[in-house]
C-alpha cells in the first residue's frame, strides 16, 4: 500500500538522501519501497495528425499532477506538481513516450520509453532516466496507465 505522496515529498524536502528513504553506498535515492502514484489530469495537448492511422503522429502535453486521494482509487487528491511530455507514433504499433514529472521543491523525475499504440496510447512501463533535486540519482521504471485521467506510478 502506498502512503501519502504529500507526506513523502515533505520528508524529501527535509531529508533529501537520508534515512527516511534509505541510502545506498552508490548514492541511489530510494523512494520508499511502496512508491507513489500521481494522477495527471487537466491536460493541455497539441496533436499533429498525419492522417495515416498513426505512424508519424505526434503529441505534446502539459498536465496538472495530483496525489491519489486513496491508494488505487484514481481519485484526485491535493495538487502536487505538473507533467510535461511528448510522444511520436512509430509504424510498428508503438509510441516513443517521454515525460518529466515536476514535483515541486522535491525536483523532477524524467522517464522515457516505448508504449503500445492502437489509435491511442496504451498502458505500459517506461525507464526512469534520472531527474533533478531529490531525484537526481533516480532510476528504475515508471508505470503509465491511460484511463481518463492518466496515472504515473513509481517505482513500478
Amino acid at each position: 500500500m502506498r502512503s501519502s505522496l504529500g507526506a513523502r515529498l515533505a520528508l524529501l524536502r527535509q531529508d533529501p538522501i537520508g534515512s527516511s528513504f534509505g541510502h545506498r553506498p552508490k548514492g541511489d535515492v530510494v523512494i520508499e519501497s511502496e512508491g507513489f502514484a500521481v494522477i495527471g489530469d487537466e491536460a493541455v495537448e497539441e496533436l499533429v495528425d498525419h492522417g495515416r492511422g498513426g505512424p508519424g503522429n505526434q503529441g505534446a502535453f502539459d498536465e496538472v499532477l495530483f496525489e491519489e486521494a486513496k491508494p488505487d482509487s484514481w481519485e484526485r487528491g491535493a495538487e502536487v506538481g505538473s507533467a510535461t511530455g511528448h510522444y511520436i507514433v512509430t509504424p510498428g504499433g508503438h509510441a516513443v513516450y517521454t515525460v518529466v514529472l515536476h514535483l515541486g521543491d522535491a525536483g523532477t523525475l524524467v522517464a522515457a520509453g516505448r508504449l503500445p499504440y492502437d489509435r491511442s496510447l496504451g498502458n505500459g512501463w517506461i525507464a526512469v532516466t534520472g531527474g533533478t533535486g531529490n531525484f537526481q540519482d533516480a532510476r528504475g521504471r515508471l508505470q503509465v496507465d491511460f484511463k481518463n485521467p492518466k496515472r504515473y506510478t513509481y517505482p513500478a
